[in-house]
């Protein structure tokens, strides 16, 4: 059951209008989560607070008398102060929600963490990022906020989109695979499709890019600019899926995927090939970077050595 759902069901609760099936429902949501328990306890006080308000009482007899009209009783005081409770409940207990289910999750910079969302999405989240999200989303929307490198394998549903909050930009997608970059220094954002498509919206813009699978778009903050980018360049995408493929790729470039991919350190200073090109045969896919660099070294006829943990050394070779 979604948050807009559980806020009914609270007001539902305090004017006693559940049913007995609804009331153990409530009852065993209330106690699954102390955020559940203190959200509850907080509009029972709101509700208690305006309960105890009195509403000024007006004999009307004599004023209806001298109209020489039937006397009415005046009842508007009780009936609006029953909906104010009502509607100040919903506002209270929305704000409440906002500030206790929504839950920053966040990673040291040493680690790579995956989440697994209520609705069956997984997010896998790179180093020093953090994640904000929902314990239970709404009936809308499935809405979360990144700050920093996620790859998300979002569940379908065709009648409620996901959508990425960053900085500068939304991502919003019904059921797909990608992975979002954003760029605190440089104030953009990057997405790369590997599954579906999805839509890349500069927030506040009536603007947006739709992305498919194999595609990649970006946003920069600074000049506004939007657009397809000609090489997706999937390969910044490897912390994750550990697919690595490369395509008339200067070594340089190379060096640098495998080095974002493996967490390492790898010197070309030593060897010949930092003028040469590479494609791999097909693309490396969970292979570990001593496998890869193996496979390079026949085609280069150059040596490698590992001075240390994480730290590669690229020996003579040649680009013929």
């Amino acid at each position: 059951m979604g948050l807009d759902e559980r806020l009914t069901d609270i007001h539902r609760f305090l004017a006693k209008e559940l049913s007995a099936e609804e009331l153990a429902d409530f009852h065993a949501w209330r106690a699954e989560d102390p955020a559940h328990e203190q959200l509850v306890r907080e509009c029972e006080e709101v509700w208690e607070s305006v309960g105890q308000y009195q509403v000024p009482t007006f004999d009307s007899a004599p004023a209806w008398k001298q109209l020489g009209l039937p006397d009415r009783q005046i009842t508007r005081g009780a009936i609006w102060l029953r909906r104010a409770a009502a509607v100040t409940i919903l506002v209270i207990a929305g704000w409440l929600a906002y500030s206790y289910v929504l839950t920053p999750v966040e990673w040291m910079s040493s680690d790579k963490s995956e989440l697994a969302l209520e609705d069956g999405s997984q997010i896998f989240l790179s180093d020093g990022s953090t994640l904000s999200y929902p314990k239970s989303f709404d009936r809308r929307d499935r809405t979360v906020r990144l700050d920093g490198v996620a790859f998300f394998e979002v569940a379908e549903e065709a009648d409620r989109p996901f959508v990425v909050e960053t900085d500068w930009a939304d991502v919003v997608v019904l059921g797909t695979a990608f992975g979002v970059e954003e760029d605190l220094q440089a104030r953009s954002v990057v997405v790369r499709v590997t599954e579906g498509k999805v839509r890349l919206q500069p927030r506040g813009s009536d603007l947006y890019l739709d992305i498919e699978a194999g595609q990649a778009a970006s946003f920069a903050e600074q000049t506004g600019e939007l657009k397809q980018l000609r090489d997706a360049d999937l390969n910044a995408l490897a912390w994750h899926t550990r697919t690595l493929s490369f395509r008339q790729k200067s070594m340089t470039e190379v060096i640098e995927d495998l080095s974002d991919a493996f967490g390492v350190k790898i010197d070309l200073s030593q060897s010949g090939i930092s003028d040469c090109t590479y494609t791999s045969p097909q693309p490396f896919k969970n292979a570990s970077i001593d496998q890869i660099l193996d496979a390079m070294a026949i085609v280069f006829q150059m040596r490698v050595t590992s001075p240390e943990d994480g730290v590669y050394l690229l020996i003579g070779g040649t680009c013929d």
